[in-house]
Order: structure tokens, then C-alpha cells, then sequence
């Protein structure tokens, strides 16, 4: 009896310790994206009215702090939390690259060097929009060599065959411009994670 009384009452510190994490999780996202990510990426792409989008970046962070709290406070590993890492991230790319404000015709961007000059016109926007792409598949990178643990090679084409699928799918929805220099820097991104997963596991 005793032992079950212990259990229940080491369940129902664990539940309540979580629900803390998840609320000061939340708490601390919407300030985060309120002060640094809504005026930095949000507003700078037009995205103010964009619930969807606002709601993606704040269930991202909200994840990603209520992991480092259980990692730093409990100990976890944070091997636990991949899986559900990389649920919630793929959202967030289908949020962004789907439900933005939809455009009145077919864009399409061929030569690469016109997204760098991007920079020329607006350099806060194009630093972002280069890194952003060149950082949003890293963590996929790593994660198909962890799960799956392809080929380079074979996971390179088939990422390239991904990524150019998607540029022409946005275009052709109208919620996004077919740029080659996406496909460039998103390849980039993914070998990086590759990478990445290659030299951690060497050590």
C-alpha cells in the first residue's frame, strides 16, 4: 500500500512538473516571438496576420524550451525528445512554406545570384531569407542519418528531388516563388546535418 501511495504521489509530481514546463514553455514563446522573432522575421515577411505561421513559431520555441528544462532540471536525455522535435518542426516548415499569403500569379526565380542581391535592396531581409534557408533543413539532415542512416549520396538526391518538388508545388499554389537558390541553400543545410550526424558520430 505503501510503495502504491509513493508511486502515485512521484506520477502526480512528475504531471504537475511537466504542466509547469509546458506553461512556463508557452509563457516564455509568446514573449520570445513577441519581442525578437515577430519584429525580426514576422513583420519583415508580412506575416502579422498570419495565425497559422504565429501559431508554428510559437509552439516550435515553446517546445524547444520545455526540452531544455527537462534536460537541465530532471537530467532527461534528449535523445527522448527527437521524435517529438521533429513532429513539431516539419509542422513548422509546412507552415511556412504553405500557408503564406498567397501570391496573384506564378513566381519563379531561375538565376541564383538574384536572391543575393536581395541583400543590395533590403540586407536585414536578405541575411535572413539566405540563412533562414541554409539553416531550415539541418535538423532533418541529422535525423534521416539517425533513423534511417541512408547513404549520403542516395539521401542528397532524393532530399534534391524533395526540396525541387516543394519550390515547384509553391509555385504552382501560388503560396511561394520557385528559387533556385533555395534548393541551393536548403541542399546545403541538409549535407550540413549530414555532416554533422557523420563527425558526432566519429567522436
Amino acid at each position: 500500500m505503501r510503495s502504491n501511495r509513493q508511486s502515485k504521489n512521484i506520477k502526480s509530481k512528475n504531471n504537475f512538473k511537466n504542466q509547469l514546463y509546458v506553461i512556463v514553455g508557452i509563457i516564455f514563446s509568446v514573449i520570445i516571438n513577441d519581442k525578437l522573432i515577430y519584429p525580426i522575421w514576422i513583420k519583415k515577411f508580412n506575416y502579422e496576420n498570419n495565425i497559422i505561421i504565429k501559431i508554428s513559431f510559437i509552439t516550435l520555441v515553446a517546445f524547444i524550451i520545455y526540452v531544455t528544462l527537462n534536460v537541465i532540471i530532471d537530467k532527461e536525455k534528449t535523445y527522448k525528445y527527437i521524435d517529438g522535435f521533429i513532429i513539431v518542426y516539419i509542422l513548422f516548415l509546412i507552415a511556412i512554406t504553405f500557408f503564406k499569403t498567397k501570391l496573384y500569379h506564378h513566381s519563379y526565380m531561375i538565376n541564383p545570384i538574384d536572391s543575393f542581391m536581395e541583400i543590395k535592396r533590403d540586407k536585414l531581409g536578405g541575411i535572413i531569407n539566405i540563412f533562414g534557408n541554409l539553416l531550415m533543413y539541418v535538423p532533418i539532415g541529422i535525423y534521416i542519418k539517425e533513423k534511417l542512416n541512408p547513404r549520403n549520396n542516395i539521401a542528397i538526391v532524393c532530399f534534391i528531388i524533395y526540396i525541387t518538388s516543394v519550390e515547384i508545388l509553391q509555385t504552382l499554389t501560388k503560396t511561394g516563388t520557385c528559387d533556385t537558390n533555395d534548393i541551393i541553400m536548403n541542399t546545403l543545410g541538409f549535407i550540413i546535418g549530414i555532416s554533422i550526424y557523420n563527425k558526432y558520430k566519429k567522436i
